[in-house]
């Protein structure tokens, strides 16, 4: 009896080993299918990747030969417009190399701009500065109008002075006539009183001792001479009466 237990229990161990061996086995090739499942699903997945970037690729390839093909198209467009630049190169001896075209091109482009500009400016300045000559003109008109009306008074008063002045011409001509004769009267009685006091001094026998020019002192010898004279006719006179 005891052998048959031992016998099955025996069993049970070897049957419990197995089991776990079993299942061991089991659950190894359970954890291998889902690493061939994730490699597998991995792999689709990078085919399925790879065919995406062949297909992007592909795409690419169609869109970079089309633009080639524009490219070409556009480059035997424009071959006569270099062929040109490069005969300019050539005849004017100016460029060195097509950039240099380019860059004159750009440098007149800028200066038109520049100028533009500087176009404008002048215009807007011309249109403020006709505004301040207009606004100028205006008021230059209305001074011109009373300047004029001061000068047609001033021609007026002008008139008058010419008037006036004719007048007192005709009167200082009378006046240097006047005077003229008068200066010529004086001048003869001059002459007079210095003959007369030559004479006197002559019939007296005594030096002429006054000048020429000094009327006065000659006016008073010929007056003293004349009292003189009177008073020996009176005396004369007295004497005769005896």
């Amino acid at each position: 009896m005891d052998e048959q237990w031992n016998e099955m229990r025996r069993q049970e161990l070897v049957l419990r080993e197995s089991f776990i061996k079993f299942n061991r086995f089991v659950r190894e090739n359970q954890e291998k299918r889902d690493r061939a499942d994730t490699k597998i699903k991995e792999e689709r997945d990078r085919q399925a990747h790879r065919l995406e970037e062949i297909k992007e690729l592909e795409e690419k390839l169609l869109y970079m030969n089309d633009i080639r093909d524009r490219m070409k198209k556009h480059v035997a467009e424009y071959k006569k417009y270099q062929d040109y630049l490069d005969r300019v190169i050539i005849e004017t001896g100016e460029f060195h190399s097509i950039s240099e075209i380019f860059n004159r091109y750009e440098t007149l482009i800028e200066a038109r701009s520049i100028l533009s500009e500087h176009q404008d400016k002048n215009l807007e300045l011309l249109e403020e500065k006709g505004t301040e000559m207009h606004h100028m003109t205006e008021s230059k008109s209305q001074k011109i109008m009373t300047l004029n009306n001061k000068l047609a008074q001033l021609q007026a008063r002008r008139d008058r002075a010419e008037v006036q002045a004719r007048k007192w011409e005709t009167i200082v001509a009378e006046i240097k006539v006047t005077a003229a004769e008068k200066n010529l009267e004086h001048t003869q009685v001059k002459t007079c009183c210095w003959n007369l006091y030559q004479q006197i001094c002559k019939r007296k026998d005594i030096p002429v001792t006054v000048s020429k020019d000094d009327v006065e002192q000659q006016l008073d010898y010929i007056k003293r001479t004349i009292l003189e004279l009177k008073r020996i006719i009176k005396v004369a006179k007295k004497h005769a009466t005896k």
